[in-house]
């Protein structure tokens, strides 16, 4: 089957060539509305599960100016490394002690990022990112908390998982509003219908991140021990893990001390610009705390199941 354009050149990606990478522009869901555009919608399937990091503004609370409700105001405070990184955001560490954002004060939010496939009318499809927060994933987390519920009052063995080989679409509409933050209202709808992954479809999967059988095995028992605690969830499918590479892509960033060569990558739900001297969308990334792949650090596990979705003051922007 042919692919779309961005897939391609992502595939292209795993020979090494920095010139065949997508941007991050690319690979991600665009959700941009405006006055002129009102309303944008994407229908896809998701992939695996979804990770969760912290996302930094350049923002702080001042203590002493409260508002109303005796709550410090928010003040904005340029990132110490503006001149090196013009990203508008930076990625939080797990471990806030280890964190050059969370010790300078700055305020975050949690976001959330899953690998899914966007399939096209003329037959094609494209591997992209969702990456939104809660008022996005919180849905999702519901729809299946929900199902689960039903399945164990009527006794039903079927599997829960969006995630999987055989699961409903998403679709996921933003519409242009005045009165909301970053003047945009997300609606996500799960209709009853269940659709299967292609073989085409797993197969560029696998090809986005190829893993060693030692890293698919490490995976495979982490997720298998998640099921004996959730006998809704199907067994462990490789592809689960495969697709983007969203430990690498939204890692940690430190505070630079110098200018590197480039920087550009653009999100629609804020703006993150990824120097593409640290970006690898094709090489397998370890995790930051265990070094395997699949296996989150113990801050984050208990997130990567839609177990961990909280709402956020600021959760979902696009400049």
């Amino acid at each position: 089957m042919a692919l779309r354009t961005t897939t391609n050149s992502i595939l292209a990606s795993s020979s090494g060539s920095k010139d065949n990478r997508p941007t991050l522009k690319e690979i991600l869901l665009d959700f941009k509305v405006d006055k002129a555009h009102p309303q944008n919608v994407h229908k896809v399937r998701l992939i695996g599960e979804p990770i969760v990091y912290l996302e930094y503004s350049a923002k702080k609370k001042d203590y002493d100016d409260l508002d109303e409700k005796g709550r410090p105001k928010e003040v904005n405070v340029p990132f110490p490394d503006a001149e090196f990184n013009n990203s508008f955001t930076r990625i939080g560490h797990d471990d806030s002690s280890q964190c050059d954002w969370a010790k300078a004060g700055y305020i975050s939010s949690k976001k959330y990022a899953q690998n899914c496939i966007e399939r096209y009318p003329d037959g094609t499809f494209a591997i992209k990112i969702l990456n939104k927060g809660a008022t996005v994933f919180k849905p999702l987390a519901q729809w299946e908390n929900g199902q689960v519920q039903e399945n164990v009052e009527s006794g039903d063995k079927n599997t829960v998982f969006l995630g999987g080989k055989i699961a409903p679409m998403v679709k996921v509409t933003a519409d242009y509003a005045e009165s909301k933050p970053g003047k945009v209202e997300y609606t996500v709808n799960i209709p009853s219908k269940e659709y299967e992954l292609t073989e085409d479809e797993i197969a560029a999967l696998m090809a986005l991140n190829p893993l060693t059988p030692e890293q698919i095995q490490d995976a495979r028992e982490y997720y298998e021990a998640k099921r004996t605690q959730n006998p809704y969830l199907p067994p462990f499918e490789p592809f689960f893990v495969a697709g983007h590479n969203l430990f690498n892509i939204f890692k940690y960033t430190p505070v630079k001390t110098e200018a590197r060569s480039s920087y550009g990558q653009q999100r629609s739900s804020a703006v993150v610009e990824i120097d593409n001297d640290d970006l690898d969308l094709s090489a397998p990334a370890p995790t930051p705390a265990t070094g395997k792949v699949g296996r989150p650090s113990k801050a984050s596990q208990t997130a990567t199941v839609f177990t961990d979705v909280v709402e956020d003051k600021e959760d979902d922007w696009d400049l």
